[in-house]
């Protein structure tokens, strides 16, 4: 009669088992975190790398200006700035809901204004009045790349800085403290100023469509181009301090437009 042969078949022990399988899953975790990142992931890592998140404060604007007169339209408007800009006066235009404003200069305090009110009506015969506007200064929390954010910074405050300069250098022309040589130079030299805060801006990535960056670069380039104007220009006197005031006034109106617009 034959044999009949048995052959065992061990069962693995339940801690071998457990032990093999931690091994493999660890191996497998190696592998992974050795492979190189997809596009996703390292586009996200890349964007994170050396950004910061801090707040600034773009400032605001509170001015009185002297009203030289209200017109129905446009035209008399213009015509009426016409007369005065070679007074002196800034000579900007500006509608609201009463009509259009003819504005000669414009003042950080209201007693200013005032003053320059009364002075008009007793030295020249002007009847004028004070036209106020304001703009609280707007607080923006930015998440971009630490020098993303200096540029913003350094665009507001030459901005800022530049429009305060287009008023004192005027008023030293008038008092005959520079001469119109050298005020014009001064007035190439801040249009240097704020070119090369609109070409730092420009750098920051996206800058044309966020809408901060995008309206400060349009302000810089207004200025600018409103204060190359008077270095070129052949204005003399009274003339030259009134085309400084023109480019202070107008963008003093345009700042406070845009906080608004931001708002």
């Amino acid at each position: 009669m034959a044999k009949r042969v048995r052959v065992r078949r061990d069962r693995p022990a339940a801690p071998a088992m457990a032990l093999a399988l931690a091994v493999t899953m660890l191996a497998v975790y190696l592998i992974a975190r050795s492979a190189p990142a997809d596009g996703g992931e390292a586009a996200l890592a890349g964007a994170r790398e050396g950004r910061v998140t801090r707040e600034i404060e773009l400032a605001g604007v509170e001015v009185y200006c002297a009203d030289l007169g209200c017109c129905e339209d446009d035209v008399a408007a213009r015509i009426l700035a016409a007369s005065f800009a070679p007074r002196g006066a800034a000579g900007v235009v500006r509608r609201d809901a009463s009509g259009w404003h003819v504005l000669g200069a414009a003042y950080a305090l209201e007693a200013d204004a005032q003053r320059a009110v009364r002075q008009l009506a007793e030295r020249d015969g002007v009847t004028a009045q004070v036209w106020s506007l304001a703009a609280a200064p707007l607080t923006l929390r930015i998440t971009a790349p630490a020098a993303d954010i200096d540029a913003i910074a350094a665009a507001d405050a030459a901005l800022t800085s530049q429009i305060e300069g287009a008023a004192a250098l005027a008023a030293r022309v008038d008092r005959g403290e520079v001469g119109d040589r050298s005020a014009r130079t001064l007035a190439a030299l801040a249009e240097s100023e704020l070119e090369a805060a609109r070409t730092a801006l420009a750098q920051v990535a996206g800058a044309a469509e966020d809408a901060v960056c995008a309206s400060l670069l349009d302000q810089l380039a207004q200025l600018a181009d409103a204060l190359g104007d008077a270095a070129r220009g052949s204005d003399a006197g009274a003339a030259l301090s009134g085309r400084l005031r023109s480019c202070q006034v107008a963008a003093q109106l345009r700042r406070a437009d845009a906080l608004n617009a931001l708002r």
